[in-house]
């Protein structure tokens, strides 16, 4: 477990993502890690205080803890933070939790960063991007639950956080297929895998089988979203199906009520 001097900062600012922020606090919260939000500026509306540890501190005050910030998260894309580039404190702050060890979650970039956004903050293999809205609880369930209990998903972790693209064609073999998806979700927490083609399609859905049974070794419930992303093959666009995949403990499956997560949604479109 984590020790009780780890801490979880969700930045603010004005138009940054309000869903992300609650639902990553939402998710510390169940795993009894709070998370504190702290405004970019002091001018900035501290919203959401029902869900998150309500702090009045800056980032000044952040910056004298920062080796105690176990993940940072931003809830926006790199290229939202051109607005603060003349900001030190800010870059300053990724800077510190970055050099610590702390992981920096962000959302993934909408556009072109500005390549003196860029030099400012890590590379960009070592920052976490979290996914869109239909995955978004997905991925911050299984963060909260690797930063406290990350023995079981992915001790021994690659330096690189984003999992290699497991592409799957209609000749490749599915157990081997499987044992590349278990390996790589136990590494990094989630893997994602990708087939153009009904046939190609097939076969990555008997690997995920597979890997089901591999994962439950392990103790480990697996599971799996779809999605559709647009490729381009031999220069000609095609539609695949990605599929997101990760795993929990068994038993926690039902951990958390989805319902009760959506409502959070419900409340803040009132």
């Amino acid at each position: 477990m984590q020790t009780s001097t780890n801490e979880v900062i969700i930045l603010w600012a004005s138009y940054f993502d309000e869903l992300a922020a609650v639902t990553f606090a939402y998710e510390f919260r169940q795993m009894g890690m709070p998370a504190t939000l702290v405004a970019i500026h002091n001018s900035e509306e501290q919203r959401c205080s029902d869900i998150l540890t309500h702090s009045k501190q800056g980032l000044h005050q952040t910056l004298a803890a920062a080796e105690r910030i176990t993940c940072l998260v931003i809830p926006t894309s790199s290229t939202a933070l051109a607005q603060f580039e003349q900001d030190p404190q800010l870059w300053q702050l990724i800077q510190m939790v970055h050099e610590n060890g702390g992981r920096i979650v962000m959302a993934r970039p909408n556009g072109a960063t500005d390549p003196e956004i860029a030099r400012k903050l890590p590379p960009s293999r070592e920052i976490m991007r979290y996914p869109t809205v239909e995955k978004l609880l997905l991925f911050a369930r299984w963060l909260a639950h690797s930063l406290v209990v990350g023995d079981g998903l992915n001790a021994d972790r690659p330096t690189g956080v984003v999992p290699p693209l497991v592409r799957v064609a209609a000749h490749s073999d599915p157990t081997g297929v499987a044992g590349a998806i278990a390996g790589i979700v136990r590494d990094y927490g989630f893997a994602e895998a990708q087939a153009v083609g009904p046939s190609a399609m097939g076969q990555m859905m008997k690997a995920a089988a597979i890997a089901k049974s591999y994962l439950a070794a392990d103790k480990l419930s697996l599971f799996a979203k779809p999605d559709f992303v647009n490729v381009r093959i031999g220069g000609q666009p095609r539609s695949a199906i990605r599929l997101f995949i990760s795993a929990w403990p068994v038993g926690m499956d039902n951990w958390i009520d989805w319902e009760q997560a959506k409502t959070f949604v419900d409340a803040d479109e009132d």
